[in-house]
């Protein structure tokens, strides 16, 4: 029987008594929260042009002053996710821009947080008492609970990024809250994560047996070094092997932040790469290049800035169309938290 049928049975009278006792009979709803073979999936995969989108965020600085809005960000919102803004079901994406002349104001939040710098230059973030400067293709942190702003020290033209935020997470758990603008001064803890002498691949600076690593000890990853890097391993890879490298804590390999892994996949010249399929949903930023992508039914063409949308156990296929040029793509998704939570699975 369907579960309509099964409701109609029960009496008018011992349904208004279990809602009065706040309860509910969980078997009419089984279906739905644990689903035979495959999970009931809301989200749905999603382009979002980078040109159309460019085009309103221009008009949004027309009609919202900084001062009223804090934050200019037009959100990737998945259209099938209509009770929370949300680009996947854990992940948040959202374009921001900010003018010369402009300054966003210092905030921390419990949500963890990234942005990808999309175009621009003469623009920094701070994090905490740390002036971080952004160029594109640079993936710059602010974990969770960290002080940060937006300012413009030179440069006449807007700048814009990607935020990448794990709200949709917090907000069901009723734990995302915002503190606003206040000094950093008595946050010694921070401070003292950040470090700036990892400059050589396993090897970090010396702390005693009984010193913990820290847990953000790398706010700022440019892109040239990532670009160099990606190169570097191409040239040593096989056709058929993908060259896919993620960015990692550096004191403890583990991810940069404890929701979210960050990587970045570079296609050769041509090449196809065929994602496996899994139960992380993913987030992709073209940082370079021209392709396509197949996401389930969605066939999208892509270039420099646009964003993808891969929900859970999505079939994911990219593909660079230029035959004498890379592409780059940064993909974020939510492995780390599913790894913790014991839920995590991949299909071969």
């Amino acid at each position: 029987m369907s579960p309509e049928i099964r409701q109609a049975i029960l009496p008018a009278e011992y349904g208004a008594k279990l809602k009065s006792l706040s309860l509910a009979p969980a078997w009419l709803k089984l279906g739905q929260l644990v689903p035979a073979g495959r999970p009931v999936r809301l989200a749905g995969p999603v382009h979002w042009s980078y040109r159309e989108a460019r085009a309103c965020l221009t008009t949004a600085s027309e009609l919202v002053p900084i001062e009223q809005a804090e934050r200019r960000v037009l959100g990737l919102a998945n259209p099938g996710l209509t009770s929370r803004l949300a680009t996947t079901p854990s992940i948040f994406g959202g374009l921001q821009l900010i003018l010369p002349g402009e300054h966003a104001p210092s905030h921390r939040h419990v949500p963890a947080a990234a942005r990808l710098i999309i175009e621009g230059a003469g623009a920094f973030t701070r994090v905490n008492d740390k002036d971080i400067p952004m160029l594109p293709g640079d993936l710059v942190l602010t974990p969770p609970h960290h002080w940060h702003s937006h300012h413009f020290y030179s440069g006449t033209e807007p700048m814009v990024w990607l935020d990448i935020l794990d709200h949709p997470i917090c907000v069901p758990m009723e734990t995302s809250f915002l503190s606003g603008e206040q000094e950093v001064d008595n946050d010694q803890r921070a401070e003292r994560e950040y470090r700036t002498d990892h400059v050589i691949p396993g090897l970090a600076p010396y702390r005693r047996p009984s010193q913990l690593a820290p847990r953000y000890p790398i706010w700022h990853f440019p892109w040239p070094k990532t670009e160099s890097a990606l190169n570097a391993v191409a040239a040593n890879r096989r056709k058929d092997e993908p060259v896919h490298m993620m960015f990692v804590n550096a004191e403890t390999g583990q991810s940069l932040l404890e929701t979210m892994a960050f990587s970045v996949l570079m296609l050769r010249p041509g090449e196809e790469y065929a994602a496996p399929t899994r139960s992380a949903s993913t987030m992709v930023s073209i940082i370079g290049g021209e392709g396509e992508s197949t996401v389930d039914e969605l066939h999208a063409k892509w270039e420099a800035g646009d964003t993808l949308s891969c929900p859970t156990f999505a079939q994911v296929v990219h593909r660079n169309r230029s035959g004498t040029k890379p592409a780059y793509l940064l993909l974020v998704d939510d492995s780390p938290m599913q790894v913790k939570l014991g839920i995590y699975s991949e299909e071969a």
